[in-house]
């Protein structure tokens, strides 16, 4: 229907395409079908156009703003919409530039033409608006050729559809119109934005093949697009010079100065002793009005991490060019902002502002730099860990902008890194139903879904990532957050692979930095077992960054390693009974799990006890096994050899929420046994989380109790202590705080050790006061309630060897920091607290009542003898520190220590191991194909 209008009445074209825009999107539902597949929503232009089409002038900006931010093909029409609000709002001074940014993307635009022309003609400017009728061949009032006119009707109608409908317009388009250069950039643009390199390259080549002026122009816009500057200098010079227009000289100009400053950003990052900087610098303090070439050294050196360099090329710029326009300083102030230099950007702005001579354009733009201003700033704070301080940079902006994206969204951010998931979903999908098209919207929605662990909503956000971002990087970084957040590492790894693939294949094909960060990220890719998640910090593209920092992180969770070490753990207590050494030498080998996902790691750990002698003192002696009986002297009576070695085994499986574990105390020993156990730890909403355990654990307070001993009187076995029990506990986020409590029962018994068992209550609450990306520290309290039924705590025949008070309540603060710096990491714990205790009296016997009746006997005969041990209490201080450090030798090869000295009950406990963990190299990806999306 819109074509057979515009056909009928050509010269009403522009009215037509207004008048159906509307139409179009109120139909698209009833095209779909209905009840099919969710339709994706419109584009940000589209929406922009509508809020026009209604006389929302406000709402249609904003969109139109939002539609800036998109790709290519969505910046030329927010030029032309920006333009054609302008003309409302008669501000012909703006209108003007925005059809002639859109003509300089997209030369021979009609609605651009016919914008311009209107701006031309209502400022009485007539000899102009003749030239551009002879210089572009617009006719107002008159139509084209019926394939040309056809072509930029199907060209108009495939920048307001989707992706795959749009290419498939465009492409017919080419077929009505094969000369037409217009039709072939916006499917080149289209074709990339789609991950079709391989298509776009060849239609490009194509272009370049008609050989006209015309294509020459759209071939180096092109490569504009890809930062090619040598390229676009090619193609632009191919025109001759008698016939190039004003744009074409201007985007000539900008691209030679763009290819001299990537030429010595390249040299200052390759060759940091040369003089590039120092000739960076002079081209920012040449004169130069339009300000590109200032504003072009100053991003070029925020790339290269010198912020004060940029600062001072900024500073020289101004001052050769004391009459910079309003334009020229805005985009000087943007370049300061991307270079991280935030002050010196809002000095310029402030300047502007107090001048006052500004359009209302121009105040726009400094309103949105003001906006990105508080953007930068308070990631920089989010990221140091302090995120109020973070809330508080927002604040002003969000008065002034309650609807800007880029701040709600930087505020979506803030609370994510607060522990505050549900109030970021809330903003992020607000953001997200205003800017259906925003790629940024998308991904922190997503991210808010994930801290909430709302799988389903997750996915669905990442499903509509896929079909209108198929080929984004970002999107498949989204996919690995999705699997990482599952426990599925392989799969996170090959998202992260197909992300840094497609982002290399991106920024090669650029010039300057592009391709400078381009063999940084390949280095990335093939970097094997880089285990420092902070390995792409000198990559200066944001997105390639984030690929090489995840990616790190992700080849440490799916690295196959080997560990072996040796350690040692004194407990004091009375040599040949409680006291005990203990030395082990483990040996690890862990693996991620393909297909299903997860980490399998088996270990076997051979252990030495050695409790020492226990002498030949009579009333040590009658505290062993049955030697009470034995007389009133210590002549044939003996304690227990006092040695046990060997070898542990254990496989555990960890996914998620769950880990679990089987394996043995050690095989040698005399008493060995089957342990285990199991955890789950869910989230039941956003900020709770349940954890349950049940296992069954060697009780390692003495050899007795770890390993069993042999009474020589009577022959008899015992000890070999194992708890059988489970647990749980809530977890509740408030912030930066958790707050905990719970509970647990277990059955405690042994070969010929009386049962026994313990109740326990517990609770706290942990708070991390200091976050940032090398270090935090966690401050907290916990305290807790425990009671064993039984005191089993001697070494007679029925006890277990280990402390087993009737109740113990404790409480304590606690302290664990930790740092990183460079291949050294530190961390350092302690607590401190306040215990009591009490223990009843207990049969020396406690399951043997003949053994007990002929104590009983014996006692009363004999006064030196008792029936039973008597009950006590204690109290005091209590506490344990800690000390662990780690150190990359290589990228593969590690090695670590610790120490811990723990004081409770009636005890105290130091231990200490050395180890050398080895991680497998892992091949990385082929960088020549590109690798498809994992599904």
């Amino acid at each position: 229907l819109r074509d057979r209008a515009i056909a009928a009445a050509p010269q009403r074209r522009d009215e037509f395409m207004t008048m159906f825009t509307g139409l179009d999107a109120a139909l698209q539902p009833a095209r779909s079908g209905g009840g099919g597949q969710a339709r994706i929503p419109p584009s940000p232009s589209v929406q922009a156009r509508q809020a026009l089409a209604r006389g929302n002038l406000e709402q249609a900006d904003d969109f139109a703003r939002r539609a800036a931010r998109s790709n290519a093909s969505e910046q030329v029409q927010a030029e032309v919409i920006l333009g054609l609000i302008a003309l409302r709002r008669d501000d012909l001074a703006t209108a003007e530039a925005r059809f002639r940014a859109a003509l300089a993307r997209r030369p021979g635009l009609t609605e651009a033409l016919g914008g311009l022309y209107d701006v031309l003609q209502r400022q009485n400017r007539f000899a102009e608006a003749e030239a551009l009728q002879q210089e572009t061949g617009f006719r107002p009032g008159s139509s084209a050729g019926l394939a040309t006119q056809r072509a930029y009707s199907l060209r108009d109608e495939a920048s307001r559809s989707e992706p795959a409908q749009a290419i498939a317009l465009l492409s017919q388009a080419k077929a009505v119109d094969p000369q037409n250069s217009w039709v072939r950039l916006d499917l080149v643009r289209l074709l990339r934005a789609q991950g079709q390199e391989a298509e776009a390259a060849r239609e490009e080549q194509e272009l370049v093949a008609l050989g006209n002026n015309d294509a020459a122009y759209a071939a180096a816009l092109l490569a504009q697009d890809q930062e090619r500057y040598g390229e676009v200098v090619a193609r632009l010079e191919a025109i001759p010079a008698r016939v190039r227009n004003a744009d074409a000289n201007r985007l000539l100009t900008q691209a030679r100065q763009e290819q001299e400053i990537g030429r010595l950003e390249a040299l200052a990052r390759d060759t940091p002793r040369s003089d590039a900087m120092q000739r960076l610098m002079a081209l920012a303090a040449r004169p130069d009005p339009s300000g590109t070439m200032a504003a072009g050294v100053v991003r070029a050196l925020g790339r290269l991490q010198q912020p004060e360099a940029a600062a001072q090329a900024a500073r020289a710029a101004l001052a050769v060019n004391r009459n910079a326009t309003p334009d020229a300083r805005i985009q000087l102030a943007g370049a300061l902002l991307s270079a991280r230099r935030v002050e010196d950007a809002q000095a310029i702005t402030a300047s502007l502002l107090a001048e006052g001579r500004l359009t209302e354009e121009q105040r726009r733009q400094i309103a949105s730099l003001s906006a990105g201003s508080a953007v930068v700033q308070a990631g920089q704070l989010s990221a140091e860990g302090n995120q109020r301080a973070a809330l508080a940079q927002l604040q002003p902006a969000l008065r002034e902008m309650p609807d800007n994206p880029a701040v709600n969204l930087a505020l979506a951010r803030v609370y994510l890194a607060s522990n505050r998931a549900p109030e970021a979903q809330g903003i992020a999908d607000a953001v997200l139903a205003r800017n259906p098209g925003s790629l940024e919207a998308l991904t922190v929605a997503a991210d808010a879904a994930l801290a909430r662990r709302d799988w389903r909503r997750a996915d669905a956000l990442l499903q509509e990532g896929r079909s209108r971002f198929p080929a984004d990087p970002q999107i498949m970084l989204l996919e690995a957050r999705r699997a990482r957040a599952q426990g599925d590492h392989y799969r996170a790894l090959r998202a992260l692979e197909s992300a840094g693939v497609r982002r290399y294949a991106q920024l090669q094909a650029g010039g300057g930095s592009r391709a400078s960060d381009a063999e940084l990220l390949a280095t990335r890719l093939r970097g094997g077992t880089e285990e420092a998640a902070g390995q792409g910090a000198e990559i200066s593209d944001p997105v390639a960054s984030q690929i090489a920092n995840e990616l790190a992180a992700a080849r440490q969770e799916t690295v196959t390693w080997l560990q072996a070490g040796v350690g040692v753990r004194g407990r004091s207590g009375q040599g040949g009974l409680s006291k005990l050494t203990e030395v082990t030498a483990p040996v690890e080998v862990s693996a991620a799990v393909p297909g299903i996902g997860g980490r399998v790691t088996a270990k076997a750990e051979a252990v030495s006890l050695n409790t020492g002698s226990i002498g030949s003192d009579l009333n040590t002696l009658r505290q062993f096994g049955s030697n009470v009986l034995g007389g009133g002297n210590a002549v044939g009576l003996n304690g227990a050899k006092g040695t046990a070695t060997g070898v542990a085994l254990n496989v555990g499986y960890a996914y998620g929420d769950l880990r679990a574990d089987i394996g043995s105390t050690p095989l040698g020993f005399r008493i060995a046994n089957v342990v285990g156990g199991i955890e789950y730890a869910p989230s039941l909403t956003d900020r709770l989380r349940l954890r349950i355990t049940g296992e069954r654990r060697a009780v390692s307070d003495s050899l007795l109790s770890y390993a069993g001993l042999r009474d020589s009187r009577t022959g008899a076995t015992w000890g070999g202590v194992t708890t059988t029990g489970g647990r749980a506990q809530l977890e509740y986020t408030v912030g930066d705080a958790v707050l905990y409590g719970g509970g647990g029962y277990a059955a405690i018994d042994g070969r010929h050790v009386a049962n026994n068992s313990r109740f326990d209550l517990g609770g706290g609450i942990a708070w991390t006061v200091l976050r940032q990306p090398d270090q935090s520290l966690v401050l907290g309290f916990d305290a807790r309630y425990a009671a064993f039924e039984k005191n089993l705590r001697y070494f007679t025949l029925g006890h277990g060897g280990y402390f087993s008070p009737q109740s113990q309540v404790s409480a304590v603060v606690q302290a664990d920091w930790r740092k990183r710096i460079g291949d050294l990491r530190l961390r350092l714990g302690g607590a401190v607290g306040y215990q009591t205790y009490r223990e009843d009296d207990t049969a020396v016997f406690p399951n043997n009542p003949e053994l007990q009746a002929q104590l009983a006997a014996a006692a009363a005969a004999d006064s030196t003898l008792a029936a039973r041990y008597a009950g006590r209490d204690g109290s005091g201080v209590i506490g344990n520190l800690r000390a662990e450090a780690e150190y990359d030798i290589t990228p593969q090869l590690r090695i670590g220590a610790y120490a811990t000295y723990d004081r409770s009950g009636d005890w105290k406990q130091a231990t200490g191991m050395v180890r050398l963990r080895y991680a497998f190299e892992q091949p990385g990806p082929d960088l020549n194909p590109m690798m498809p999306l994992p599904r």
